[in-house]
């Protein structure tokens, strides 16, 4: 889990988290919301 948080923190502001915003709002704050 760990892995994946800091991957994503990581890589710069893609296309697909734009996409993911939009499409799935709740998407967003429940992986911030995980430890």
């Amino acid at each position: 889990m760990l892995n994946i948080r800091h991957a994503l923190s990581a890589l710069p502001p893609h296309p697909s988290s734009s996409i993911k915003v939009p499409g799935d709002p709740r998407s967003r704050p429940k992986r911030l919301a995980c430890p």
